[in-house]
């Protein structure tokens, strides 16, 4: 049926879009139309599958077993024959799983990922009932509930304008972002084909697989879509729709709010032009960005970002007359709490083409979202504020919200949402940590953030003999704890400098 779906897409004409006066209608003609095509060529079947059953197993194999099952009795030479076909297919299958596993590692996340499923280590559970103020909550009212509970973080913030920009009609301004901001079909056909086929599909239930497959097919009409949204500065309203879908931060779950990470599945077409926007975006202040931050960068990574931190402590504690104290800071839902008027400031004052910033307005403004739960969802409802995690974009945009944390402190270390503060000491030198604190907190002040005191985490890095006694520090009357180690993005810190490679990649 690819065969048949593919010459189907080969021989469609897709040059009625350019016809279409807008990208909403040409992103709604292009899904409708291919949408109908994939139900035709790809029909949804009904298939059994058992928690034990191994991750290789697929429908071929277990018809076999079926087939074998039923030969058994009633005749053994078939019964031999299809328990022979069965094993070399299994051990086919089971042979392609583990080498393409070993094969797509390419990096140190991926890699301790599937050792993890590889090793058979236990996965969290799903979210299926939380208890709120001693009540029980199940099905649609419990994806009712944390919704609610997510978007109540944003209920203060205040949204964006929803009236769309003028769209420029004159000719030359046309012209002109036209030839900087084109896309051709052969950018769409790289960006569709590095899209991971197993990708989930968010709202607009287009299969990635599909996406990536057929490429080359869908490149002229995705791009003819692309260029309309950037040329009229329109996110179709279909985009800016989000499933999100509630990750456990903890294994048992006592608080919506603190145990509950949202993870937004966004709609898979719209990926590709985000990262068009994103490699815009990033061409224009990578001059800017600060120098200490080791996320979303590209050739940089938390490797990076580890070693320049390891380096600092190990420099400064090889001296025997100084110690540092290291403040792992955890912002109050970072990404959640993202003021929009305030970003597009910093947007602004960072020199980002209008253009661009009138896109990723319309990407921000009008946002819905709804709990899934397994088949359970909630209604959708609007977003004033923050940006969607799952997104390209999110990293990018939480980067240039936080640029200008900390520029007038050296020693400091941002990867995305993680940030480390130290501060070097000498023997009998007080301590000036509170200080750079209430300047940390001003700058969230200022930019309607918050610190979490209760997950930030002090850490002190002392060979002396007898180790200082320094003040703790304070966050909104709260001391901040001192531990003996503690979580960095990769692995576990602890105050003797012996860190502990973790067995799975850490992500908060």
């Amino acid at each position: 049926m690819k065969s048949c779906f593919g010459r189907w897409l080969a021989s469609t004409d897709w040059s009625f879009l350019e016809t279409l006066s807008n990208c909403t209608e040409k992103l709604a003609a292009f899904q409708s139309l291919l949408n109908f095509a994939i139900e035709i060529f790809f029909p949804l079947r009904k298939i059994k599958q058992h928690p034990t059953d191994r991750p290789w197993i697929t429908p071929e194999l277990k018809s076999l077993i079926q087939q074998r099952q039923q030969a058994m009795a009633k005749d053994p030479p078939v019964y031999k024959k299809l328990r022979n076909k069965v094993n070399r297919l299994n051990n086919s299958l089971r042979s392609s799983f583990f080498a393409n596993k070993v094969k797509n590692c390419d990096n140190v996340a991926s890699w301790w990922k599937s050792i993890k499923q590889l090793g058979g280590l236990p996965k969290k559970l799903p979210v299926s009932n939380v208890f709120v103020s001693g009540k029980e909550f199940h099905s649609t009212e419990l994806a009712t509930k944390i919704n609610e509970s997510f978007l109540c973080i944003t209920n203060s913030l205040p949204p964006l304008n929803s009236q769309l920009e003028n769209v420029e009609t004159d000719p030359a301004v046309v012209n002109e972002i036209i030839s900087k901001y084109h896309i051709s079909p052969e950018d769409v056909f790289t960006k569709l084909s590095n899209l991971k086929r197993t990708k989930a599909s968010g709202p607009d239930n287009l299969p990635s697989w599909v996406l990536n497959e057929f490429a080359m097919e869908l490149s002229s009409p995705v791009a003819e879509i692309f260029n309309a949204s950037i040329q009229e500065r329109v996110v179709p309203v279909s985009w800016k729709v989000a499933d999100v879908i509630p990750i456990r931060k903890t294994d048992k779950v006592k608080e919506i709010e603190n145990d509950l990470r949202p993870i937004s599945l966004t709609p898979i077409l719209s990926k590709p032009l985000e990262h068009f926007v994103a490699e815009w975006i990033m061409s224009q202040i990578r001059h800017l960005v600060d120098r200490k931050q080791f996320g979303s960068l590209a050739g940089l990574s938390t490797t990076h970002a580890l070693l320049s931190f390891f380096h600092h402590l190990y420099g400064t504690t090889d001296q025997s007359d100084q110690c540092v104290r290291v403040l792992l800071l955890d912002f109050s839902k970072a990404f959640d709490k993202i003021d929009h008027h305030i970003l597009i400031k910093k947007m602004e004052e960072m020199a980002i083409d209008p253009v661009l910033i009138a896109w990723v307005k319309q990407f921000l403004t009008g946002r819905k979202q709804r709990v899934k739960i397994g088949k359970y969802t909630s209604s959708f409802e609007p977003v004033n504020g923050g940006v969607p995690q799952g997104t390209v974009l999110g990293p990018i945009l939480f980067m240039i919200m936080t640029n200008d944390l900390l520029v007038d402190w050296d020693d400091r270390w941002k990867y995305v949402d993680d940030s480390s503060v130290s501060e070097t000491l000498s023997r009998n030198q007080d301590s000036n940590f509170q200080t750079i604190l209430e300047g940390i907190t001003q700058w969230c002040a200022r930019n309607n953030m918050s610190l979490n005191p209760r997950k930030c985490k002090e850490i002190l890095v002392c060979f002396w003999k007898n180790n200082p006694n320094f003040p703790p520090m304070i966050v909104d009357e709260q001391p901040i704890e001192v531990v003996k180690s503690a979580k960095l993005p990769g692995l576990i810190f602890k105050d003797d400098q012996n860190e502990k490679i973790r067995k799975t990649p850490l992500h908060a």
